[in-house]
């Protein structure tokens, strides 16, 4: 009954800490919608977006103390996929793949995104997410 309760509560903060890190990338991911609000279906199949995220996700983890939880990080980031494209689990698999692979491509957006959202948190979310802008351009043309 304990583990149990333990495991409901990693989840819960799992899924919090997913929404906080979703708001700024919705913000980021207007850029790429239709005149009826939705998303263009490529950019989840974006490696760059997606390992993008992914660094974003392990520098909020490591910004709340809970890096070391590897349980809590996983979750953390296949429920940001999940909010963001509805496939959290297929895309968190994606970019372990991607990871296992030492694919330099990821290991650039993963760099980036960690890079950027650390000066977001210091600069107490004044900063944007420039690099992630600034790829997404590719899809208004």
């Amino acid at each position: 009954m304990l583990k149990r309760l333990i495991a409901a509560g990693k989840i819960w903060k799992a899924d919090r800490i997913a929404q906080s890190i979703v708001r700024p990338i919705r913000v980021c991911l207007l850029r790429v919608t239709d005149e009826t609000g939705q998303l263009n279906p490529l950019v989840s199949e974006d490696n760059f977006v997606l390992s993008y995220i992914y660094g974003m996700t392990a520098c909020y983890m490591e910004a709340l103390g809970k890096k070391e939880d590897t349980w809590i990080c996983a979750y953390a980031v296949q429920q940001t996929f999940e909010h963001l494209f509805g496939r959290g689990r297929e895309l968190a698999e994606r970019c372990l793949e991607l990871a296992n692979r030492n694919d330099e491509d990821h290991k650039y957006a993963v760099q980036l995104g960690y890079s950027e959202t650390r000066k977001a948190i210091d600069a107490k979310g004044v900063s944007l997410l420039s690099g992630l802008m600034e790829h997404l351009k590719l899809y208004n043309n």
